[in-house]
């Protein structure tokens, strides 16, 4: 089982109670970002924080392949007291489009890496480049002092994060949209959490475990087993962004000595 998931309030409350209990430990990692602990994350959530508390609306979309990133951004937002909205981008604009409109989102974070590749296999996304917000972009705005502010309030103001009241519905995702339009399902911190429990319960994974993050957040096992459950029990995990790519993959598994993949059938 998974004692963190029984006692938190929320998944923000289970990531803030591992990164309490183990600040220096190594918990995931990509061939972007490099590794990085749950204080690097801590740091990063006040780093995002103003920027994403400035955002119109109590949703805001997070589009990106399972990485850092996204693990960084769902948290960040989670931090504001907002609702993330996975974004599918495999789905085509329009239907994107709708999905974004049946929420009011107004704000998509994605990173512009992920969006020139979609435009290389075709997907133009000109219909909601106004509502796109790219990572790059905010990392370019940030100043040295607000780095380091983060960094000192990553070891005295962890408390605050914790004091943010957080929405019911932490996360909605979206079906594919074979049944007509897509329809938002939206998952309270209770759902997830049990979720992640509920894996637990189903397999013998164990903290010296190292998974191997393949399907992205806007799948609903990507979300819970590959995103949240390792903030959640500590087992380290290393991201790769395109779950096609079998020889590369590959190289990983054998580099950051993997041990689990979680997959669809």
């Amino acid at each position: 089982g998974c004692p963190v998931c029984v006692t938190a309030q929320s998944d923000l409350d289970a990531f803030l109670a591992q990164a309490a209990a183990r600040p220096r430990q190594p918990i995931i990692a990509d061939q972007k970002s490099g590794v990085r602990t749950y204080r690097d994350l801590v740091t990063a959530v006040f780093v995002l924080k103003p920027i994403i508390e400035k955002l119109p609306g109590e949703y805001v979309g997070i589009m990106m392949p399972a990485s850092v990133g996204a693990v960084v951004l769902t948290l960040a937002t989670l931090a504001c007291g907002k609702t993330a909205v996975m974004v599918n981008w495999t789905t085509g604009v329009r239907t994107i489009r709708h999905s974004l409109d049946s929420l009011g989102v107004r704000t998509v974070l994605s990173a512009r890496e992920l969006t020139t590749k979609l435009a290389g296999l075709g997907t133009d996304l000109t219909e909601i480049q106004d509502r796109l917000l790219y990572v790059e972009d905010v990392a370019g705005s940030l100043r040295p002092l607000d780095k380091l502010k983060a960094a000192i309030r990553s070891y005295t103001g962890r408390a605050s994060l914790a004091r943010v009241p957080q929405r019911e519905v932490a996360v909605v995702l979206f079906t594919s949209g074979s049944e007509s339009v897509p329809k938002a399902v939206p998952l309270t911190h209770t759902n997830l959490l049990t979720n992640v429990g509920d894996i637990l319960h189903m397999g013998q994974l164990e903290e010296r475990d190292v998974l191997m993050g393949l399907l992205p957040p806007f799948h609903s096992f990507g979300l819970t087993a590959t995103l949240l459950l390792p903030l959640c029990i500590g087992m380290r995990t290393a991201y790769h962004a395109n779950p096609t790519e079998a020889a590369l993959i590959a190289r990983q598994i054998d580099a950051y000595r993997a041990t689990v993949i979680f997959a669809t059938p």
